[in-house]
């Protein structure tokens, strides 16, 4: 088989996943601090074009407008306070472990990404295409879903894990807004469906540091690995161990040379001595 046949033929396998490129998480409702939303656009552009993906997935939060997570809808008085919202970029933004049984959290969120809203609509700058499969989450009411596989209460599935299966899909990357929440919700539940999980580091943002060190730490002990997205193309040709394969074992994440890589974000250098 020639290199280019090899090549699109390991694409044909690989899918991209972008999370949640809405206007509400970029510059409504509940934005990301600082803008940083907005350089995730144009890096999900360039990992588009990078690589001979087979399938692209474009998730959006789609919520009705009594939906349980947002405040308006609490049923008690304290919770309709403001302060019973919890911002975004506070220490107290933490998800609820997939694997509970407990109800979802009522009340905690501002109004966002409602239903045929602009705050729900794609941010006018992503690049989408007809060809690209959609998925719609948290549209029970009753439920949120950060999740593009399933959601939080692991209730009811979305059509996504059946439609990779059906394209012969074995290899996920997963970009998008935002790490420590839907970004690594999915990712934690391809690897839990027997996908090879890449999480995209520089074509996604955090909403905090220490959210997103908890979520990498626990995404490297489910099998996920990091990358750039100058090394998408050559992981999707020759596979992920050729490609990431630096060795360091004093990931301060806490890898210990797990999967032969560290990571590269600022607060997460190797601590070798080398730049």
């Amino acid at each position: 088989m020639a290199e280019s046949e090899h090549v699109l033929v390991a694409g044909q396998k690989s899918a991209l996943i972008i999370v949640d490129v809405q206007n509400d998480f970029i510059s409504g409702s509940l934005a990301v601090p600082d803008g940083r939303g907005r350089d995730v656009v144009q890096a999900c552009n360039r990992l588009r074009h990078c690589a001979p993906f087979g399938t692209i997935v474009v998730t959006k939060d789609w919520h009705p407008r009594e939906h349980i997570s947002f405040v308006d809808n609490a049923t008690d008085s304290e919770a309709k306070s403001t302060s019973a919202i919890i911002p975004i970029d506070s220490p107290d933004h933490k998800p609820k472990d997939s694997t509970s049984n407990s109800s979802s959290a009522t009340g905690c969120h501002p109004v966002h990404c409602v239903v045929n809203t602009w705050g729900a609509e794609l941010h006018k700058d992503l690049e989408t295409c007809s060809h690209d499969f959609q998925v719609l989450k948290g549209t029970d009411p009753q439920r949120d879903s950060y999740s593009a596989f399933i959601d939080n209460e692991r209730h009811t599935p979305t059509a996504l894990d059946s439609e990779l299966r059906q394209r012969g899909v074995t290899d996920v990357y997963v970009c998008g807004l935002v790490y420590e929440i839907c970004v690594g919700w999915t990712a934690r539940d391809a690897a839990r469906l027997g996908y090879r999980t890449h999480i995209v580091d520089d074509a996604t943002c955090c909403v905090t540091a220490p959210g997103m060190l908890s979520m990498k730490k626990e995404l490297i002990e489910r099998g996920v690995y990091s990358l750039k997205t100058d090394q998408v193309k050559a992981c999707i040709e020759r596979g992920v161990k050729d490609v990431v394969n630096m060795n360091c074992g004093q990931c301060s994440a806490g890898c210990q040379g797990k999967h032969g890589f560290c990571f590269s974000t600022p607060d997460m250098k190797r601590k070798t001595g080398k730049p």
